[in-house]
């Protein structure tokens, strides 16, 4: 299971830090930030000298966006003139666009976008210096003599990509098959990973792509669902993932786009691999994938598996401390052997999710099925009580209601159904 956290610029500061930088295996790039930031994204993530990948995002130019942020041109400049001047020229950009001539230079400027992204560091050494620099502070080592020397590449080369809304006559899932017609039939073919986005409300529709993919592309293959919110799904299409990423993990090794404690538990099923933002974008949906913006400040309560404001949580861990978090960060901001919650910057939420997040992979890691189905249930029980101590105390107090509860009922049928 490899665990990706979606780079932001905002990001920068929580990165850095030694303790959430070991919290971590790689970093998804935003295509967008990628474009328009070019020296100062590049040199933050390849100074880091730990493994990335740039997620091309080109389902921004699939449909109406009649106001393109100057990050959207900037992308479509780098990966397709085509696009980019139809994109300037406002409208809908329809499945018309994307000729066989226009697929052809879309997947060739795509692939050399990202094959060749570390070989521009010798253009800003010096920008890339000052990050070597600032990032070896934090840890505590002397700066390297020669920062732009032995550079990563992306551990992963995408295929452009497009969202699908059924298998039958949808315009958009036969661009993206003559995308990856065009791939498989380049030599370095087995190092292009499709992507399978999928805005449908039947996960099991996944399956139906799958078996779509040509042979000869990487048997790594991520997949989007769009707008799959892990906490709100129903038992139903959870099972129904479960049951597609167990039952292709002998042909591909699956990686979520998008998502949360979940697609952690799919480990299990065979998952290989999820990314997710600090402290956010665990779900997207296509149409909005244009929007943005920082994370709002929240607390991820790691055995709720859920974000709470922090005063709910402060709340939450001072009437039952069994849902206290013992990471690093929680631990330093103890007062008089309590919690303080509410005292953590917005800094230290992001890197208290970090060091969280980690912990459930390692604890999903390191124990069986039916340990993580049963810390689950220790969940649901400490929070009926929470609620009953309450009410007790007060039968007209409403505060039980915003510590949700519901979604890990639901993650335990889905995976038991799942596992069966």
């Amino acid at each position: 299971m490899r665990h990706y956290l979606i780079y932001s610029q905002s990001d920068q500061q929580t990165l850095r830090d030694p303790r959430a930088e070991r919290a971590y295996d790689a970093v998804a790039v935003p295509g967008t930030v990628a474009a328009y930031f070019p020296e100062a994204t590049a040199s933050f993530i390849l100074a880091t000298r730990r493994p990335y990948f740039i997620d091309v995002k080109t389902p921004l130019f699939q449909g109406p966006l009649v106001q393109p942020r100057p990050s959207h041109i900037a992308l479509a400049n780098t990966l397709s003139p085509t696009v980019a001047a139809a994109l300037v020229a406002g409208g809908a950009l329809g499945s018309a666009v994307y000729t066989e001539d226009v697929i052809h230079d879309l997947l060739r400027r795509t692939v050399e976008f990202q094959t060749t992204y570390h070989e521009q560091a010798s253009a800003f050494r010096d920008k890339l210096a000052k990050y070597a620099r600032l990032l070896a502070e934090a840890r505590g080592e002397q700066p390297l003599a020669e920062p732009h020397a032995g550079l990563l590449a992306p551990e992963m080369i995408l295929a452009p990509y497009f969202c699908a809304r059924a298998i039958a006559n949808d315009p958009w899932l036969d661009v993206d098959r003559r995308i990856w017609a065009a791939a498989a039939a380049r030599e370095d073919s087995t190092r292009i990973v499709p992507v399978v986005a999928l805005d449908s409300e039947e996960p099991s529709s996944l399956e139906d792509i799958l078996s779509l993919l040509p042979d000869g592309l990487s048997r790594r293959v991520i997949f989007w669902l769009t707008g799959f919110d892990e906490r709100s799904e129903p038992r139903q299409r959870l099972s129904a993932l479960w049951k597609v990423v167990r039952d292709h993990r002998n042909r591909y090794d699956l990686i979520n786009l998008y998502g949360g404690y979940f697609s952690v538990m799919l480990q299990f099923a065979g998952l290989a691999g999820f990314s997710n933002g600090i402290g956010y974008s665990e779900s997207r949906r296509w149409p909005e994938l244009a929007s943005s913006g920082a994370a709002p400040a929240r607390y991820y309560v790691p055995l709720l598996h859920a974000f709470l404001s922090p005063g709910d949580a402060q709340l939450l861990v001072d009437q039952d401390p069994w849902f206290a978090c013992p990471c690093d960060v929680c631990a330093a901001a103890q007062v008089a052997g309590r919690p303080a919650i509410v005292a953590l910057s917005y800094h230290d939420l992001k890197k208290h999710f970090v060091l969280a997040r980690q912990a459930e992979i390692d604890y999903v890691r390191n124990n069986s099925l039916d340990a993580v189905l049963e810390q689950l249930e220790d969940a649901i029980e400490h929070a009926d009580a929470l609620r009953r101590a309450v009410a007790a105390r007060d039968p007209g107090a409403a505060v039980p209601s915003r510590f949700p509860v519901g979604h890990l009922a639901v993650w335990r049928e889905a995976a038991a159904d799942g596992a069966a």
